[in-house]
């Protein structure tokens, strides 16, 4: 699947966007304390960057090992309003040669954030042919996102260490696999459209995130989602990654799923596959059958049978 040269990709759920930044122990140690920005130590007055890119945070810090000032990974995640806020609020860093130069210097004046598209890296900060973007923040920007945007602040310095470790040592598939799942940003996120993305990603092979999926839309429950879910069910045999799932386990979040969606077409679909000729779904169905009749969660009800 190709990447489009110019294309938002991050780690994201319902509530939050995640960005990097690379920060000295005294101002990582403050924001971790405080869930936010302080100043002193962290300073308003100067712009300081964001990065959903995970990799490109690596490039720049160098896996946090380039200088003191940039020794402590921090994962932020903040509101998608205050980072679509961000962009509705900016300008490219460097006048394109077809932007008019006084035009352009009013955007500067009247925009608090500048946008720029650099090089996505690989594992070993080779540039890829895809670009990734970074979120320059001063003034009102830096405000709102220090006081009111973030919703949660994680060091990931040993992340860092961890993977880099891995590609020194050349184990390449194991340095993939530690890192950040990110995929693309939808602009405009919204709950109801994150939703949408996500039934979207379920039926994808490119990932590794299908049980985290089923259990954001069992918390989120739509009839909308039972067709996916059924795709997704029938589909767990093709996917290598959980071959490991003698269980049923990913059997069971989908059935979890429908029991909470609770409308009669996903009940329905649970009976369907108590007759299943896979063990592992016909026995966790059977299971859930039985939950169900006893009382189940959210008043669920078993369809009535026609006679």
């Amino acid at each position: 699947m190709s990447i489009p040269e110019r294309e938002i990709r991050a780690h994201f759920d319902i509530g939050f966007i995640r960005v990097y930044q690379a920060y000295s122990n005294e101002i990582a140690d403050s924001a971790l304390s405080n869930n936010r920005f302080v100043s002193p130590p962290f300073s308003f007055t100067r712009m300081t960057w964001i990065k959903p890119s995970f990799l490109w945070m690596m490039y720049r810090s160098g896996w946090a090992k380039k200088d003191p000032g940039q020794q402590r990974i921090l994962a932020i995640d903040i509101a998608h309003e205050g980072f679509e806020w961000a962009l509705a609020h900016s300008c490219v860093s460097h006048r394109e040669p077809s932007v008019n130069e006084e035009a352009y210097k009013d955007a500067l004046a009247t925009n608090p954030v500048r946008v720029q598209w650099d090089p996505e890296r690989d594992l070993h900060h080779s540039p890829l042919p895809y670009r990734t973007i970074q979120i320059g923040l001063s003034g009102e920007a830096v405000r709102r996102y220090a006081n009111e945007w973030i919703t949660r602040i994680t060091d990931v310095t040993s992340t860092a260490h961890r993977v880099h470790g891995h590609v020194l040592a050349g184990n390449l598939d194991e340095a993939q696999l530690g890192l950040p799942e990110e995929w693309p940003y939808p602009l405009g996120m919204m709950p109801q459209k994150f939703i949408e993305t996500e039934r979207e990603r379920l039926l994808q092979h490119d990932h590794f995130d299908h049980e985290a999926i089923v259990h954001r839309l069992q918390a989120v429950p739509d009839p909308a989602s039972i067709p996916y879910l059924r795709q997704a069910i029938a589909m767990k045999p093709q996917l290598p990654y959980l071959h490991y799932d003698d269980y049923g386990s990913f059997y069971k979040k989908c059935l979890w799923a429908l029991q909470d969606i609770a409308t009669p077409d996903a009940l329905a679909l649970i009976v369907e596959c108590s007759h299943s000729e896979v063990p592992e779904l016909r026995n966790e169905a059977l299971y859930r059958l039985k939950k169900i009749a006893a009382g189940g969660r959210n008043g669920s009800k078993l369809p009535a049978t026609k006679t």
